[in-house]
């Protein structure tokens, strides 16, 4: 199951092995209150504003966010690139925060975005400084 975007699956029933009919009824609800969407052409669901505003209301909240801020912004007018704040969290990359560069060729980030270690430079960066055990058990991952 993969909630954030668009589903994975297309069957509702497969998320989380609810009945049909207990998921149709959390989905209506979640549709109904602005937390999903659903595209009446393809039947796929994903996420509705009001679901991106409880996420961004969440990563105000961080205080490493905060505090970095400055940092970012800083660090991107010296290069003109386009810079991230990223953490591990659990076995993925996470992008909390980003300032913008003005360089006309950029590389796509987004805030709330996960992606996996071993395909990103900033996932190999945040591998490197790990001790070594932990490292590797992070890349043995998926394998």
């Amino acid at each position: 199951m993969r909630l954030p975007g668009g589903d994975r699956h297309r069957r509702p029933q497969q998320a989380g092995g609810l009945h049909v009919s207990t998921t149709h009824r959390i989905l209506g609800t979640l549709i109904e209150r602005g937390y999903r969407r659903q595209n009446p052409e393809t039947g796929r669901y994903a996420l509705g504003a009001k679901a991106l505003r409880l996420a961004d209301s969440y990563l105000g909240q961080m205080d490493l966010r905060r505090a970095a801020r400055p940092v970012l912004e800083r660090l991107s007018q010296e290069t003109g690139e386009t810079t991230n704040l990223v953490i591990l969290d659990g076995r993925e990359a996470l992008y909390l925060d980003k300032a913008e560069g003005h360089q006309t060729l950029r590389i796509f980030s987004r805030i709330g975005h996960r992606a996996p270690l071993y395909c990103t430079a900033v996932g190999k960066v945040l591998l490197a400084y790990r001790p070594k055990e932990e490292a590797d058990a992070l890349r043995a991952v998926g394998r």
